[in-house]
């Protein structure tokens, strides 16, 4: 289970949420790491319904090292399941985001914000 999951805790009264970071990433529900990456997203871009974004990480580092060139990922509504998300990098396969990595692109967006 994510951090940011374990901090907010149950706040939500129409059932409890699935961390994206307990054994599945596809099997999420309102993970508190995904919905901070989500509500960027938002204030970045704004869709219909069914919502996707790629976000441009090449300035985010980790450990001095790129995390990649992209964030992509998609969702329907505003609340719920990211139905996928990946990173995308320049001659590698696109890969699941790590917690670590997404709440360095959390931070990186909340500061240039």
């Amino acid at each position: 289970m994510c951090k940011a999951c374990q901090e907010r805790g149950l706040t939500w009264n129409l059932g409890n949420y699935i961390c994206a970071f307990s054994e599945d990433f596809s099997n999420n529900w309102r993970c508190a790491t995904l919905e901070n990456i989500r509500n960027i997203s938002t204030d970045i871009q704004e869709c219909d319904k069914q919502k996707y974004i790629t976000l441009n990480i090449s300035n985010v580092k980790l450990n001095n090292s790129s995390i990649g060139l992209s964030l992509w990922f998609t969702w329907y509504k505003q609340s719920g399941t990211i139905q996928g998300m990946f990173i995308l990098d320049k001659n590698k396969l696109p890969r699941t985001p790590t917690e670590e990595e997404l709440v360095e692109i959390v931070k990186y967006f909340k500061m240039a914000g």
